[in-house]
């Protein structure tokens, strides 16, 4: 059976997978400015410019207004903008052009005028002109006007595309086999901010044939913030849905991103691993295709790794791989990786610990052995002690991983799961407004009761142990949710297992310090925990 059938969002039509591929991207962007979609390059704006790519002394414009005095330090102010835009739009000759257009890209750099001077670079019209920059034989110039198209497509989308559609997409490709190794990456900048605008423009990008020029410039760099770029722009080029890029083009990028992730450096390892993520965030092709390159390994290596930067795209892809068919989960489970989750359960960082139980869920949906293995990994104490502890969205994770192993496992492995403590926590989480987590935790209870409730002869312990913990009142409040699902659920509870009073103070399973003693049998089964 496809693990699909059994997948968490089962029923939701992919929905939550698709809302899941897109927090990928939003994780990044809320904790690192260097894996943004679109990157402004502000370089050496003003203080360093004496250290730019720039060689040998051009002089000045003829008109001398826009330049500032030889040897003096550049004051950089919106009103330089106007007579460099002036003189980019009429000037034929090289020089004047390269410095106005140092100007221009320099205001751009500025954060105090980034908005407004992108909103003037492209009212006056000059975008066509700095494209047609890109193609001319000075190398210098190419690189200003590719770097300020750079600044002015990290700004909103109708910025970007007022790049791409004045032909900029096909020049900065052809710049990428400049021999001018700082032309080539202010080229590659540029793509990846007009790929990160979206799908459609990821798409123009990749149908421009980058990937062959843009994997050369990666495997033969000569600078690491060459590769901290080429490979932030690989990555970009693999995220994105509705749709998602063509896989059998960027199929090739696993071997170079597999090969990135043993790279010192921890932003081209990250910007790899996430690359790979969004390969694997997909079909069951996409899946075994990440397993045939050889990545798993990497993945559990990298599990241990420091920094969240790393960590968190590894469990990602972990985490992708567990929602194939049984055989790829198995491949995961074969390499060690919940040996590493039941550290990362612990992890100080609550993101971690979300996505572990993310990872874990996927896994409890699987076959009664991998279920097996999850209880033997002594990793059920910790998914529950995350679904009573910490904020939301790990309770969430985790409620998952509890209804997946209640609908999949054997009714022994749902008692193992009854005696390490999960009532309360499940309770508790009849309180909270999602409707998600609400239809889960009821669905849960019910298959508990059910287990509890082939004891026949006694009274069903799951029915008392929820009434002692406040459960009975928060069930028979959500008879009365707005929700119909929710309301089903609820009654159908309270007319299974709570319609009558219990008969017999004696049947009610004594409790200890340790907790509740248990005597229970199951279908005749005799429980060893």
């Amino acid at each position: 059976m496809e693990r699909l059938q059994d997948f968490k969002n089962k029923g939701k039509s992919g929905s939550l997978r698709t809302q899941r591929r897109d927090s990928a991207f939003e994780l990044r962007k809320q904790k690192r400015f260097e894996q943004l979609q679109k990157r402004r390059n502000v370089g050496d704006s003003e203080e360093n410019d004496e250290n730019s790519h720039v060689s040998g002394n051009h002089g000045n414009i003829s008109s001398g207004a826009i330049i500032p005095v030889a040897n003096a330090k550049p004051q950089i102010t919106m009103q330089a903008l106007k007579p460099a835009l002036e003189v980019i739009k009429s000037s034929n000759d090289f020089e004047e052009a390269f410095k106005a257009t140092k100007i221009c890209r320099q205001v751009l750099s500025k954060d105090k005028f980034t908005k407004k001077a992108t909103h003037e670079v492209i009212k006056s019209g000059v975008i066509p002109r700095l494209v047609e920059f890109l193609s001319v034989p000075h190398d210098e110039l190419r690189y200003e006007a590719a770097w300020a198209l750079t600044n002015v497509s990290s700004g909103s989308s109708s910025d970007t595309r007022a790049v791409a559609s004045a032909g900029a997409i096909p020049q900065l490709v052809n710049m990428l086999t400049s021999e001018a190794e700082h032309v080539r990456e202010q080229a590659i900048w540029c793509l990846g901010n007009i790929a990160g605008d979206g799908s459609e423009l990821r798409d123009v990008v990749i149908g421009s044939g980058i990937l062959q020029p843009l994997a050369s410039n990666i495997i033969n760099q000569n600078t690491l913030s060459m590769l901290q770029t080429a490979t932030w722009v690989l990555s970009n080029l693999c995220r994105g849905k509705n749709p998602e890029p063509n896989f059998d083009i960027m199929r090739d990028a696993i071997p170079i991103f597999l090969e990135l992730t043993s790279h010192e450096d921890d932003s081209i390892k990250s910007d790899a691993m996430w690359g790979l993520s969004y390969l694997s965030d997909g079909e069951n092709h996409k899946i075994e295709a990440i397993i045939a390159g050889g990545c798993v390994p990497t993945f559990i290596q990298l599990l241990e790794h420091r920094s969240t930067k790393i960590l968190l795209p590894a469990i990602r892809c972990i985490g992708n791989i567990v929602t194939g068919t049984n055989e790829q989960t198995q491949v995961a489970i074969d390499a060690g990786c919940l040996s590493h989750f039941v550290q990362l359960l612990q992890h100080p960082k609550e993101n971690v610990r979300k996505e572990t139980c993310w990872a874990l869920s996927n896994i409890a949906a699987g076959t009664i052995s991998q279920i097996t293995a999850l209880i033997d990994a002594n990793l059920i104490p910790l998914i529950l002690h995350c679904l009573g502890n910490g904020e939301f969205k790990t309770r969430k994770e985790a409620c998952w991983a509890v209804t997946n192993l209640t609908n999949n496992g054997t009714d022994e492995q749902i008692w193992y799961l009854i005696t390490q403590g999960c009532i309360q926590p499940l309770v508790d989480l009849l309180l909270v407004p999602d409707i998600t987590t609400l239809e889960n935790t009821l669905t849960t209870l019910g298959n508990l009761l059910r287990v509890s409730d082939k004891n026949h002869g006694t009274e069903n312990e799951v029915a008392v142990w929820i009434e002692e913990v406040g459960g009975l009142d928060n069930i028979e409040m959500l008879q009365h949710h707005e929700n119909e699902k929710i309301y089903e659920l609820a009654l159908n509870l309270m007319d299974t297992y709570f319609s009558e009073e219990a008969e017999d103070d004696a049947l009610v399973p004594q409790q200890t310090s340790g907790g509740f003693m248990l005597s229970a049998s199951v279908a005749g089964n005799n429980f060893e925990l």
